[in-house]
Parts: C-alpha cells; structure tokens; sequence
C-alpha cells in the first residue's frame, strides 16, 4: 500500500506477484486501484502568552483547532485541569464570542467544524496550589464524531501538544499588632504592621492602606519604615513601599490618637498591602486588631439651689458624678469659691454623710466610685457685701473633678473632668442719698430751701422711704414736700414713702424748712435716713442708707 503524499484524499493500491523457475525470478503486476478517502483531518494546538504561573494569578490558555480534511466533523474539547488549578467561570470565549455556563473538564462544544476552518478557544485557569514537580503541565483534547457517505458515524480524537509552565511562589504575609489592647480617649496608640515576602517573586509597586477606626486621628509624621521616618506618608491615603524583593520584610509603624468613644467600643481595623505581580493587580489584608476603650466614664454635673441671690443669702451647690463604665474611679473635687462668696465650713456632705473639715477650696476626696455607682456632693457658701459691682452681676462657678483608674493591663491613668458652669444673678439696690440745702448762712425765721436726690445704683429695685427730714429747731413750711414734683403730705413723726425705685432711676424730694424765731445753736447740721426693703427668693430684706450732712450756719443779731 502506498499513501499519497499531503493530507490523504485517495488510497492507491497495487498487488505483485513473485515468481522463479529455478535459474530466474520474475514479477507480475496487477492492475492499480484508488479508493477515495472521506473524513475530517483535526490539528489541536495549545499555547500561552504567560511565561510562568504564580499562586493567586490566572493562566491565559489559547486552543487552536484546524481541519485539513474533506468532511465535516462535530468536535467537542475537553481539558482535564492540571492539580491545582480551578477554571475561571464564564472565560470560555470561542471564535470571540463568550459562551457562559460550560467548563472545560464539562466539555467545549464547538459543532461542526468544515474542512479548511480554523476554530480558536480561550479560557482561564487560576493557580491555588503549587504543584509537587514545581511546573504546571496542560494538555487538552479533541473528540470528534462524522458520518461516512454511507451513512456510517465514526469517532476518533486529537490531542494537542503539552504546554509546561514552571510555577513561581507567591508566599507574602502581613501581619498588625497594636501597642495595647486597653485605651482611653486622649490615649495614643503605636500600630505595627510587617510584611513578609517569602516567595519567589518581587512585589511592584507596593503600597500599604490602613483606614483608621472612627475616633481614632492619625499622627502626622509619625510613619516609620524599617526605623526610617517618612514625615509625608499616611496611612489613610496609602504608605509607599515600591518593590518588595523575594526574602525581604519590611516593618511599618505609625501613631493615632483616641479623640472619642464610649467605654466598652471596639476599635478594630486592618491593613491591607496593594501590589504588582507580573501585570496583575494584588492584594492582602491582616487579621484585625482590636483594642478596647476602658475606663470610668463619668458623667459630672453641678447645680444650685436659687437662680439668684443678694448679699447675705446662702448659696447650696451640689456636684453630682456618675461611674457609667466598667472601672472604678479615685475622686477628688475641687471647686474654687466664686469671689464675693465664703465657704461655710462643716456644709460638705456626700451622699448624706457629712465631711466636717472638708474644703472644695483645698479639694475634698472622696474616694473609689464604682460602675454604675454615684456620688452627690453638696455645700455651702453665703454671698458678702463686696460682692457687687458695676462690672460684676453673677457668680459664675463650675467644679473639677479629678479621678484616676488602673486599666486591665495594670496602667495606671489620671484625667480631670469640668462640670458645667452655674451662673448666679447677683441682684442688690444700691441706694445713694444726696443732700443740698440753701443757703448757707440763715437767720432765725428765714426759709432753707432742701433737695434730696434718691438714686438707685444697683441692679434690682427697692421701696424707699425717708426719715428724718426736718432737724431740730426748724419746721416744715405748709408741712408738704414734692417728690419728682408731686405733693406729699407730711404727717409729723413718721417717715416718708418715696416709691419703688427701679434700677437707675432717680427720685428728687423738694421741701422748704423754717429756722425757729430763737433757735439754741449756731449751726444747724442734719442728714435724711433713708431706709430700703426688697425680696428676694421670697425673703424681705431691710436695709438703712444715710445721705451727706448738710450744715448750715445760724446768724443772730445781738439788741
């Protein structure tokens, strides 16, 4: 048999025969027969672009099939994965054009494929271990079934050559601790995070992201990379850490502050490194760390017992401090008495129970509060005379609170607290008499003319009444005065109402007096009495002011 050379259309077939009769061999031919050949002609061709395979990277593999037959074939491609790999779902694409749904091992339906066609599959596979020879090795095959021109449906199958990739390790570890797994709000944390690449391959273009937990800032300038400081990097917007190099580790620590958080809240957060391997973006996150804000909690507040208060009134303050965490608390108070106030000494008492010889001036201790437990301090303070003054109508007082805790890692913490400030009014009349009288120098029987300026200085009003407006050895002409203008009867012996005098207002009092016809002294000196009551918080208060003296010189005229 002979076969023609090239792809085999025809078969030509020839017999010989040999024969001898002794001193001569002959030969004898028949005569020659071809018989056509009908049948698809398949060629399986497996290639990559990819020069090696890495762990975590998927693999680009390129399936090229070609009839040179004379028949049509129905094909079907199958590839067995190599260990270690798993298929890329939905990558199968096939003469461009994406065919979801099937995998490879499942099989690749390709239909019929005419002579002379040329059918071109891809599809991906992903690295997730690395093989024992160290070489990823992927062959695939082609079956096929075609009906003869006499009906008969044959089968046969190609495979395509072995495409052997050598595996490199991608082996990179990333690991974050904290400095402390307790804090408090003001406390500052030290965050470290190593990677490790101990792999075979370098890291392009690393870059290490670390978003902060809500209420923690980051410090700025505070990176460092491998002991070396690098004043612009944050880790919010993403450390550089360019190429990684195979057997390398790099060390990254930086700084947060705790600006605020309830006792009990979990701060946890993670670091990610971004990378290059080859041209494939990659990435790797640490397990989280977690540190916990600890701590008393205190809530701290101050009150008053009156919303406003004059000179003599007592004043009781009561600071309440609450222990809502989870750690008990060593308090002091302290609390500077507004000016214009003294501290009543033996007032203090602290959940009934009475300090005699403490002073908020000095601080009172008061010992361990527990979570959940509560201290309510009271005192006392009584408001003095200089209290007032143009520039000055409140006391205006708030207390600290100084507390210190041990954290479950034994250290020992010392914060202070402010409670809100209390205002007081300061309320007082400050009332000012002013005497004139004219003229200086009278005879007996002559007239004196006398004004009396009532002003109020203070902030809160007061009724007034006047005394002793007409001195001995005179008496009152038509027994009227004028306050503000208006006339008033005087009744001899009693006391003159002027009215309500609200703050910055003025009463002018006007009378005229009569010097005796044989007075007993040669001046006469004299000043008005004027006495003030107002209520405050409920209580009457009575106050006496005295004007200016007035003298004035008496002439007699000797017969």
């Amino acid at each position: 048999m002979m076969a023609v050379p090239g792809p085999p259309t025809t078969i030509r077939n020839q017999s010989v025969v040999s024969f001898s009769d002794g001193s001569t061999t002959s030969f004898s031919y028949s005569n020659t027969v071809d018989t056509l050949v009908n049948g698809p002609n398949f060629t399986l061709e497996m290639s990559t672009d990819q020069t090696q395979a890495s762990l975590g990277l998927p693999i680009t593999y390129q399936l090229t099939l070609r009839n040179s037959g004379n028949r049509a074939g129905n094909v079907t491609i199958y590839d067995i994965l190599p260990p270690g790999t798993t298929f890329v779902a939905n990558s199968i694409i096939v003469n461009g054009v994406p065919i979801p749904g099937i995998t490879p091992e499942g099989g690749i339906p390709l239909g019929d494929v005419n002579p002379g066609d040329t059918v071109t599959v891809i599809f991906q596979l992903l690295l997730v271990s690395a093989p024992p020879s160290g070489q990823l090795d992927n062959e695939a095959t082609a079956d096929y079934y075609f009906l003869t021109m006499d009906g008969r449906t044959i089968t046969g199958s190609v495979s395509s050559n072995v495409v052997a990739l050598p595996v490199t390790v991608l082996d990179v570890h990333i690991t974050k601790s904290v400095n402390t797994a307790f804090t408090f709000v003001g406390d500052m944390l030290t965050y470290t995070v190593t990677v490790a690449n101990t792999g075979t391959e370098t890291l392009r273009q690393s870059v290490l992201v670390d978003p902060l937990p809500a209420g923690v800032s980051f410090v700025t300038g505070s990176v460092t990379i491998n002991g070396v400081r690098s004043p612009s990097s944050s880790p919010m917007t993403g450390i550089e850490l360019g190429s990684i190099l195979p057997s390398t580790t790099m060390q990254v620590q930086f700084k947060a502050v705790v600006l605020e958080g309830a006792v009990g809240t979990l701060l946890t957060n993670e670091a990610t490194l971004n990378f290059k391997l080859g041209v494939f973006d990659q990435s790797i996150t640490s397990e989280p760390v977690t540190t916990i804000i600890s701590g008393p909690a205190l809530s701290v507040s101050k009150s008053a017992n009156i919303a406003q208060a004059t000179v003599g009134d007592t004043i009781r303050y009561t600071i309440s401090i609450y222990n809502g965490g989870t750690t008990v608390a060593d308090i002091i108070v302290r609390d500077a008495i507004p000016a214009g106030t003294l501290f009543v000494q033996g007032s203090a008492v602290v959940n009934g129970r009475p300090l005699p010889n403490a002073n908020p001036d000095n601080g009172i201790p008061l010992g361990s509060l527990g979570p959940g437990h509560m201290y309510d301090l009271s005192f006392q303070v009584t408001v003095t005379r200089s209290v007032l003054s143009p520039s000055r109508n409140e006391l205006i007082n708030r207390a600290k609170v100084e507390y210190s805790y041990r954290l479950p890692n034994g250290v020992i913490v010392s914060e202070a607290l402010y409670t809100n400030t209390v205002l007081i009014a300061l309320v007082l009349p400050v009332i000012v008499a002013d005497l004139a009288a004219a003229p200086p120098v009278v005879v007996p029987g002559e007239l004196i003319a006398v004004t009396v300026r009532i002003t109020n200085t203070g902030n809160y009003p007061a009724a007034v009444t006047l005394y002793d407006l007409i001195p001995n050895e005179t008496s009152l002409d038509g027994l009227v005065i004028y306050v503000n203008g208006r006339e008033v009867t005087v009744i001899p012996g009693e006391g003159v109402f002027i009215g309500i005098l609200d703050p910055g207002a003025t009463a002018v009092i006007t009378y005229r007096l009569r010097l005796s016809e044989h007075p007993f002294q040669s001046r006469l000196r004299f000043r008005v009495r004027a006495v003030l009551s107002y209520e405050v918080n409920g209580i009457l208060v009575t106050n006496t002011v005295y004007s200016n003296e007035v003298v004035i010189i008496i002439e007699t005229h000797d017969e």
